[in-house]
């Protein structure tokens, strides 16, 4: 599925689209909107996954949800350089303080969505 949309930050300039992609992991399927160039570099979603000089790519609207049904904790960490980083099972990493603050707003078991 293919969205349009008004030029990207990565694409500046540039006509470009958004294609919904599914990335699975051992545990997790991660679906979200990825943007591409409308045309040439970049064009295809193969492009990107493949680029040699990304190590990351960038997804919108995510939907992460466990394959074994099993939950996905938002949990703080003692140690805050590694937010952000593939350091854990699945878990999203949070600081400490805003973990605390999570959890007076939602208790713990309530359904959560994270947005960009």
């Amino acid at each position: 599925m293919s969205v349009d949309g008004p030029p990207a930050d990565d694409f500046p300039g540039m006509e470009h689209r958004q294609e919904r992609i599914t990335i699975e992991t051992e545990r997790h399927r991660i679906e979200g909107a990825l943007t591409l160039a409308r045309d040439g570099y970049r064009s295809r979603v193969s492009d990107v996954l493949n680029a040699s000089e990304r190590d990351f790519i960038t997804l919108t609207d995510v939907k992460v949800s466990p394959i074994e049904g099993g939950p996905i904790a938002l949990h703080g960490t003692n140690d805050p350089a590694s937010i952000g980083q593939a350091a854990s099972h699945g878990c999203v990493r949070l600081r400490n303080a805003d973990a605390r603050w999570l959890l007076r707003l939602a208790p713990a078991g309530t359904p959560v969505l994270i947005r960009r």
